[in-house]
């Protein structure tokens, strides 16, 4: 079996290797209420997200906590930030992120995602969506 890869290809190879071996660590559908948006409204009477974090650390043999990502800490941080009202999402996910990557040594992975439910829009919409998925 012959395999040919392109120079694009050959230039990706290490960061698709690093990928594959990572261990994944995830919390899902983490359900809040909080003030987060740009009405007056959403200040006062608040909206419900849910969220959703993968984070990922190198492929390492885990024998204690010390060893992976605690996602007891994911969580904290993420309530954390839905105390306080942030208008835009996108800023919410940055900062979000920040904190994440201070308090997470060794992170080579995330994905972080905020939906709004039934956001006040003029037609019915179940939620938006704002995504943040890096590899560091």
């Amino acid at each position: 079996m012959t395999i040919s890869l392109n120079i694009k290809q050959l230039n990706r190879l290490p960061s698709l290797l690093n990928f594959i071996l990572i261990l994944f660590v995830a919390l899902n559908n983490i359900e809040l209420k909080a003030g987060h948006g740009l009405y007056p409204e959403e200040k006062i009477l608040g909206n419900h997200f849910v969220v959703n974090i993968k984070v990922g650390v190198d492929d390492i043999i885990v024998n204690s906590i010390n060893d992976t990502i605690d996602y007891s800490i994911l969580l904290r941080i993420i309530q954390d930030f839905f105390k306080a009202p942030t208008p835009l999402l996108e800023t919410l996910v940055y900062e979000i992120e920040k904190q994440i990557l201070n308090e997470c040594k060794g992170l080579k992975y995330l994905y972080l995602s905020i939906q709004k439910l039934h956001p006040p829009l003029q037609a019915v919409v179940k939620s938006s969506e704002v995504i943040l998925e890096k590899n560091y």
